[in-house]
């Protein structure tokens, strides 16, 4: 059993299968086999560790949005803590920021990590300009039409 550093993506790979197929065996504790899924698991853990993707930052909406997919918390929680109904469809929709406030609530309330609730809230995109499910260039042209 001879364990090294991994230094690229096929060592990983290759380190990875190597525990896979020991742990297939179902090694006795204190087996050679065992320890080698132990040190392999370390130098894996390390490979990982050092050439992860940076953490992509969440943004608040998206956190609460994942807490009501997971039922952690419910939407009269958050009207609870947002203070109305209309300000959850708001903060849903992104059309307003949480407020110091509704951060406190959140954190104090349900223990909601703070740095992420302090993150601004990424503005919603723009809606199309529409008339009766139409586009408003077609209901412009129309009009120029009827008063032609």
């Amino acid at each position: 059993m001879e364990i090294s550093l991994i230094h690229n993506k096929q060592e990983h790979k290759a380190a990875v299968n190597r525990i896979l197929a020991l742990a297939d065996t179902d090694p006795a504790q204190g087996t050679p086999e065992a320890e080698e899924i132990e040190l392999l698991a370390l130098v894996v853990g390390h490979y990982e560790k050092q050439h992860a993707a940076p953490p992509v930052p969440l943004d608040p909406v998206d956190y609460l949005e994942f807490l009501l997919d997971q039922e952690i918390v419910t939407r009269k929680d958050l009207v609870r803590a947002l203070g109305s109904a209309p300000r959850v469809s708001e903060v849903r929709a992104r059309r307003r920021q949480l407020s110091l406030a509704m951060i406190r609530r959140l954190y104090n309330d349900f223990g909601l990590p703070a740095d992420v609730l302090l993150r601004p809230i990424a503005a919603a995109e723009p809606p199309q300009k529409t008339t009766r499910g139409r586009p408003r260039k077609h209901t412009e042209q129309a009009a120029a039409h009827a008063f032609a």
